[in-house]
This record gives C-alpha cells, sequence and structure tokens, in this order.
C-alpha cells in the first residue's frame, strides 16, 4: 500500500534539514536519508497555489505557499496557517513545467479534498513576492524550473508500489502455471552425447520423390495409387501429388516405325 498523504505542523529548517549537495559531500557512499534529517533537493520561499477541479487544499485558508521538494517527499507549506502537506512522490501522477510555474496531478484524499475526483490537478505558480524567509531558500534555486528538476531527481527514488505488487502477482502466477507443466524425460546417453543406441535407418534417394516415401523397404506403389500432401501456406492449402514413373511416360508411335517416350503434360 503507497504511503499517504498528511498534514505535517513543522516546517522544514536548517535544524531538521540538509541540503542534498552537503549530504553527498559527506556520505558519497550513501544513498539513503538519515533518520533524524530530512534532504532537501529544491524548494522556493513564494508561490501561488491553485485548484483546477477544486476550490482549494482542505488545510489553507491562503493560496500563498512554499514549497519543500525533499528526498521522502514533496512539502506544500502555509506559512500563515502554520501546517503544510506532505505529499509523497507515488501520489504524484504528473508534473510538468509550464513557464514560470509547475503544473501536479495528484492522486485524491480526505486530508487535500472532501470531493469525490480521483485526481485532483494544482497549478503552483511562482509570485514574486518575498514569501517564507526560511534560511534554507537561500541556499537553493528557488524558480519553478529549478523546483521540476528536483522533482524529477526525487521521483526516480521511488517505485510504484501498486505496479510492484502486480508484477509480483504475475510472476507467482507463472512460476505456478510452469510447476503444472509435465516432465520430460530425456535419456541421460543423449545428454552425453552417446548416439550408439540410435538406430540408423537410410533413406532411398532416387531422384523420385523419396521424402513421401513410406519404409525403404516398402513395394512400389501400385498402378493408380498417387501419393500426396497437403502444405499450408498460412492462408490456403496447396495440394501436391506424386506421379509415378509409368504415369510420366508416354509411348508415342512414329510414322517411320520407330518410338519415343514422352513425358505427360
Amino acid at each position: 500500500m503507497p504511503p499517504q498523504p498528511r498534514i505535517v505542523i513543522e516546517s522544514p529548517d536548517v535544524e531538521n534539514t540538509i541540503l542534498s549537495s552537503t549530504y553527498q559531500a559527506s556520505s558519497p557512499a550513501r544513498f539513503s536519508t538519515d533518520d533524524d534529517k530530512f534532504i532537501m533537493y529544491g524548494g522556493g520561499p513564494s508561490f501561488i497555489i491553485q485548484c483546477k477541479n477544486v476550490s482549494k487544499l482542505r488545510p489553507f485558508s491562503s493560496d500563498r505557499v512554499s514549497l519543500f521538494v525533499l528526498s521522502s517527499n514533496l512539502v506544500i507549506w502555509s506559512h500563515r496557517d502554520g501546517l503544510g502537506i506532505e505529499i509523497p512522490y507515488q501520489l504524484i501522477y504528473l508534473h510538468a513545467l509550464d513557464k514560470n510555474s509547475l503544473y501536479l496531478q495528484v492522486k485524491n484524499d480526505s486530508v487535500l479534498s472532501d470531493t469525490l475526483n480521483e485526481i485532483l490537478e494544482i497549478r503552483l505558480a511562482e509570485s514574486g513576492d518575498k514569501g517564507d524567509e526560511n534560511e534554507l531558500f537561500t541556499k537553493v534555486n528557488g524558480s519553478a524550473e529549478a523546483i521540476y528538476g528536483a522533482m524529477t531527481t526525487c521521483s526516480a527514488m521511488h517505485f510504484d508500489s501498486e505496479e510492484e505488487e502486480d508484477s509480483k502477482n504475475a510472476t507467482d502466477m507463472m512460476d505456478l502455471e510452469q510447476a503444472h507443466l509435465p516432465t520430460i524425460e530425456v535419456p541421460e546417453s543423449w545428454l552425453n552425447g552417446d548416439t550408439s543406441n540410435v538406430e540408423e535407418r537410410p533413406l532411398k534417394n532416387d531422384g523420385h520423390a523419396d521424402d513421401l516415401d513410406g519404409d525403404v523397404d516398402e513395394a512400389p506403389p501400385e498402378e493408380g495409387v498417387v501419393a500426396a500432401m497437403s502444405v499450408d501456406v498460412g492462408y490456403a492449402p496447396i495440394a501436391g501429388s506424386k506421379r509415378t514413373e509409368q504415369d510420366d511416360d508416354i509411348v508415342v508411335k512414329e510414322p517411320s516405325g520407330f518410338s519415343k517416350r514422352n513425358r505427360k503434360e
């Protein structure tokens, strides 16, 4: 089950959050979050939030917000209300850049809205105001373009748990089906390349369609008997027949008294 959005009453700051550049420089071999520190990849102090299919996000009374792009989630913070919303990246179906604003499609939840819409469309536009004076914002580029890039980086760190579960179920089903397949026993001598017990049967090859002949010791076909096979070429069967040597030859009497053999047309 994917993580759910939640309301937080503590804003990221220099006491509980470190910048990604600082974290990577101090712990280059690690790529996980410290238990007591958030890792911030970007953010901005002043954005105007607009919701396309709802009037506003449920916890907020103001449309002025700050953004914190953390490794674990996106935080939309309302300085006036003194609270924020943590949105896990697994619930952000789409994030896009439109000039100086961000466009998000987020899975709806009772924390965000009391409507029945499955997806909320949220636009976050740069306001140009001074906004939140959080010290962290003095160390990052607060533009919409920079935040978009930071969100792209952080989103790639989190897999979709529903897709992962579907993939696991499909793999389990394949294993179950293969378990019920019949077992074919192969003689050990075949695996070792031993062909001493294999009987070789030479085929008669006299140039008269021997691939249609039966056993090599079989008597020639009786007169009037025609061997045939049907070949399926995909869109229609083609029937072919084998003519005997007697059928192919016709004796023609010449006026001179001699005779010659012609093939049937």
